[in-house]
């Protein structure tokens, strides 16, 4: 072999036909490895899809989600990391980069890349959150008393969120810019919706977390939790079926709900405001239940502060509203729960219909 590329070397269309049957090699060998990176970037693509499912699966995964999360993060750093390195540097990405179009491809598989890179390594730090939403049986602690320790314990949590955030903002406009071409095309357009779905959930998520340190690891504080019907609706949300009371001091969360219909005999005499007394009360008490007239959230907080007070005597430092569909999200998470004194357990499915149900009842009873 070796003898008969010696000879056609001595000859000018000798080195010509090697010339180009090296070129040939080399670009196919090139083509082949961007075929890799592609396929690598596809199924980092599933591994991420599948650590976000598992982290919405923590109540129910029997397997343990959060380690299922670890592994398909594992997969997934691989296969952006040393599974598809060839085309980050070295003579194929350098012979790439110049061939007319081509370049752009190689290009747009490394901004995937970083893409990637930065998506994991966000998940990645935010790990010790999902252990601590985590069901553990026979735990005293509370998925949130959980969360706040480990926001302590793991110190790197938020900034880590926030370079996260700011490096997919970067690597995704530098990936938007690019002309991809198909099937490229499809893990590019795929990868844009993922990071800017992070992106954007990420900067809530950050804010929502610091709001939580600010308001719970600051002393004894009570926030009331009301939840509101959207089968009834109301200016400030639905109508107000459950009441709930969290309360925070030096690490510790108790949480307790009870129905709206709370002690009307304590309202009588509270002037209801005039468009609400107008089209609805007539007269009647003004009560907990209907305090969310307003559809100005700060005016309807204030009512419903001043009419718990009112109603039970006791303070509150502010007050979170959240709709039953919420609940249903949340229990997807955390797993089905049983209320002290009601019979059923009330699951993701079954959320609305038994909050429903448990307030009807409480009113029955008042």
């Amino acid at each position: 072999m070796i003898t008969k590329v010696k000879a056609q070397w001595q000859s000018p269309w000798g080195r010509v036909r090697l010339g180009v049957g090296f070129a040939f090699a080399a670009l196919t060998l090139i083509l082949l490895s961007l075929s890799v990176a592609l396929w690598r970037l596809q199924a980092a693509q599933g591994h991420l899809d599948q650590a976000r499912v598992a982290a919405t699966q923590l109540g129910e995964s029997q397997d343990g989600a959060v380690n299922r999360v670890r592994r398909e993060l594992a997969l997934a750093s691989y296969d952006v990391g040393d599974g598809s390195r060839a085309l980050s540097h070295g003579w194929r990405a350098r012979a790439l980069g110049v061939v007319p179009g081509l370049g752009e491809q190689l290009h747009a598989v490394q901004d995937l890349r970083r893409t990637a890179q930065c998506g994991i390594a966000m998940a990645e730090a935010a790990v010790p959150l999902l252990e601590a939403a985590q069901p553990v049986d026979g735990d005293p602690q509370n998925p949130l008393e959980r969360a706040l320790a480990a926001l302590r314990s793991h110190p790197e949590i938020v900034p880590a969120a926030r370079t996260g955030v700011g490096c997919l903002t970067i690597t995704s406009e530098a990936l938007r810019s690019r002309t991809v071409w198909w099937p490229l095309s499809r893990v590019s357009d795929r990868a844009l919706e993922m990071s800017t779905d992070v992106a954007r959930h990420g900067n809530t998520g950050i804010e929502t977390v610091l709001a939580l340190q600010r308001a719970l690891d600051s002393g004894p504080r009570r926030y009331l939790l009301v939840l509101g019907n959207p089968g009834e609706i109301r200016p400030g949300g639905g109508f107000i079926g459950m009441v709930g009371a969290l309360e925070a001091s030096e690490g510790r969360i108790t949480t307790s709900f009870q129905s709206s219909y709370l002690t009307p005999s304590r309202a009588i005499g509270i002037r209801a405001p005039a468009p609400l007394e107008k089209y609805l009360l007539k007269q009647k008490s003004w009560d907990l239940h209907q305090a969310n007239w307003s559809a100005d959230y700060p005016t309807t907080a204030q009512a419903v502060i001043r009419l718990w007070k009112v109603q039970t005597g006791q303070d509150a430092d502010g007050v979170l509203s959240i709709s039953t569909p919420i609940v249903a999200k949340m229990l997807r998470t955390t797993g089905p729960i049983r209320v002290p004194s009601y019979p059923q357990v009330v699951t993701p499915d079954n959320a609305l219909l038994e909050l429903k149900r448990l307030r009807a009842h409480e009113a029955v009873r008042r």
